[in-house]
């Protein structure tokens, strides 16, 4: 259990850095104007909010820092994002295709269990990955 604890912590110091800084690049690349289109008249959504309203039983700061990846690759702001969000919409499927074959090529020379999408397409996706992947990550630690 304490090998668990441990890399639990470990796990969330990560997820907090990448976080930090997400935010700091976020602020230095401005926002697409091309890309804010696609959000018009959309109201901001704080991430508690949508925490609390989209993925209740999932820990915060996953569905926060997949917001913010998401945002700061498209060049939009986190807070006006949904689940719905198409990566390809906002010129991003590269990344969503990029990350997924490593995860793919992991999971199968790992054995894990099975991925919890074929493809990463949306803003979704990404958070039910990235769930997977911590849910995943002692499996992979434990074969070294």
């Amino acid at each position: 259990m304490d090998f668990l604890r441990d890399h639990l912590i470990a796990i969330f110091i990560f997820v907090a850095i990448i976080v930090t800084v997400i935010r700091v690049l976020s602020r230095i690349r401005p926002n697409d104007p091309a890309k804010m289109q696609l959000l018009m008249g959309r109201q901001a959504i704080s991430d508690s909010d949508f925490h609390s309203n989209y993925y209740p039983g999932t820990q915060q700061t996953l569905v926060t820092a997949a917001r913010y990846l998401f945002a700061n690759r498209a060049r939009v702001p986190h807070k006006l994002l949904l689940p719905t969000d198409r990566l390809a919409d906002f010129g991003i499927q590269d990344l969503g295709d990029f990350v997924m074959n490593g995860v793919k090529k992991t999971q199968q020379e790992k054995q894990l269990p099975a991925l919890p999408v074929e493809k990463l397409q949306t803003l979704d996706d990404m958070i039910k990955l990235e769930v997977w992947m911590v849910e995943n990550r002692s499996a992979t630690v434990q074969t070294h």
